[in-house]
């Protein structure tokens, strides 16, 4: 019969065993409610955007929207998913979610007087804030979360961020370093040139 412990590194373990108690999973149920809620908002303003927007943009944006929406309806399932897997619970209410979301209703800056976004730019504005804001809490999310939790963030942000970039550029705006697409294509070099791939 052989030693079960043998080659084992029990300092490794001790190690880890340390780290997994410095971020376990109910750490990050609050942050997992306030990031689904804040998806189900966010959800629900980019669909407002595609049915109501309008102008010379219309077929882009309204495209552009449709893109968002989906890629944000596929993720919920995923995180509430991670969410009951940490231990926590969605929350049971529409009040609920949108006591937890840190999407805010914009209506007071980007609006007529009837309190809804006016203009395409608005529509626009209105959602890149709210990309914003979802990148900044899972960036903050997956600096301090359980490794499952983390791989999460990481996606979730990096979604964020081409989602944000994407509107920021329909307003002519300059991307900032934090919302730039981190994926290079094929051929490109370190500096995003295109290179000739032979």
């Amino acid at each position: 019969m052989t030693d079960l412990y043998e080659g084992l590194d029990f300092e490794l373990m001790a190690e880890c065993t340390l780290l997994a108690e410095a971020a376990s999973p109910e750490d990050a149920i609050t942050p997992l409610r306030k990031a689904l809620a804040g998806t189900q908002v966010l959800l629900v303003q980019t669909r407002i955007a595609h049915w109501n927007v309008t102008g010379s943009d219309f077929t882009q944006l309204h495209e552009l929207f449709k893109g968002q929406y989906e890629e944000l309806q596929d993720s919920l399932d995923e995180i509430a998913e991670r969410l009951r897997a940490c231990g926590g619970v969605v929350a049971p209410t529409l009040g609920g979610l949108i006591a937890d979301s840190p999407v805010a209703d914009l209506r007071s800056t980007q609006a007529d007087d009837t309190g809804e976004p006016s203009s395409a730019k608005d529509y626009v504005g209105w959602l890149l804030v709210g990309h914003q804001a979802l990148s900044e809490l899972w960036r903050l999310l997956g600096a301090d979360c359980d490794a499952g939790t983390a791989d999460l963030a990481g996606r979730r942000q990096a979604a964020h961020d081409k989602a944000a970039w994407m509107l920021r550029s329909t307003l002519g705006e300059q991307s900032k370093p934090s919302d730039t697409p981190t994926e290079q294509p094929a051929g490109a070099d370190d500096n995003g040139s295109e290179n000739e791939v032979v």
